[in-house]
């Protein structure tokens, strides 16, 4: 038996199941932010929730893209290259992972986006020698749509505050760069006591945050971060609901086209094989 006989139907049968997979993934999309009512974030319930409002920077602190040094609350970094080599500064993150806020005319809540698919509206294209990259950010002001597992901020008692506190300085610690970026007030490359002291008490306001429920200042507060259940969807985006259906649609049609057309191909193709 000839292998090569069988290389038409394998691909089109692998293609066939990649757009089957990606019509599920993008049907299933559409059909939760169509069903799921827009929740206002005071009444916020737990769970999984839809949300809509401003973005405001954690601690009032916007910080800045790597490399344009645009002001905003988040942002990633997509190699644009052409050559298929992997070019990357080991210093500088690909996807900034710190809290933001978002608040409507009720409320406001955090938003943890590590996970999240994120998309934006506003990107800057960097190119660096023979090197191009696209950097997306999503600055504060901005209108955000967010669709993830909402939580009340626990109650905790003062030791485990300092240990989360502890923790969160520790990791921002081995992010250097970011750090001298955003608390280096003087401006000269390095983080000294009184910067240092800045960044422990953010790492102590946001640990607050996220296991204190009592102050004041984050009373009826909750968070948003990445579902529990992996059959729901985590979605950040910039853009409107209705432009984000529109996609789906858009990528739905496209996915249904894929795999009607290599379905068809591989019962073709399979159909000439010659039997054996």
């Amino acid at each position: 038996m000839d292998v090569y006989l069988w290389t038409i139907p394998f691909i089109t049968l692998t293609l066939c199941g990649y757009f089957f997979t990606r019509l599920v993934i993008e049907f299933s999309k559409l059909r939760t932010m169509e069903n799921i009512p827009t929740s206002k974030i005071k009444s916020a319930a737990v769970g999984y929730v839809e949300l809509k409002g401003r973005v405001r920077a954690f601690a009032n602190q916007p910080f800045k893209t790597p490399y344009s040094g645009i002001s905003c609350v988040w942002y990633r970094i997509e190699d644009n290259n052409t050559s298929g080599e992997l070019v990357w500064e080991n210093s500088i993150d690909r996807q900034s992972t710190e809290p933001f806020v978002l608040e409507d005319e009720t409320g406001r809540c955090y938003i943890f986006p590590e996970g999240a698919n994120v998309t934006v509206r506003s990107f800057t294209p960097i190119v660096i020698g023979d090197d191009s990259y696209i950097e997306e950010y999503i600055a504060e002001g901005e209108w955000l749509y967010v669709l993830g597992e909402h939580h009340p901020i626990p109650e905790a008692n003062s030791t485990s505050t300092k240990t989360e506190a502890k923790y969160i300085f520790t990791r921002w610690l081995q992010e250097k760069m970011k750090l001298i970026d955003k608390y280096d007030v003087n401006n000269n490359g390095i983080l000294d006591s009184s910067e240092l002291r800045t960044i422990k008490k953010d790492a102590e306001y946001l640990a607050e945050i996220k296991l204190q429920g009592n102050r004041k200042d984050t009373e009826n507060l909750g968070f948003v971060k990445i579902p529990k259940d992996e059959r729901h969807h985590f979605i950040i985006s910039s853009q409107s609901e209705v432009a984000l259906i529109k996609q789906h649609r858009h990528k739905i049609l496209v996915a249904f086209l894929g795999f009607f057309i290599m379905g068809s191909l591989s019962v073709v193709s399979i159909n000439y094989l010659p039997n054996f």
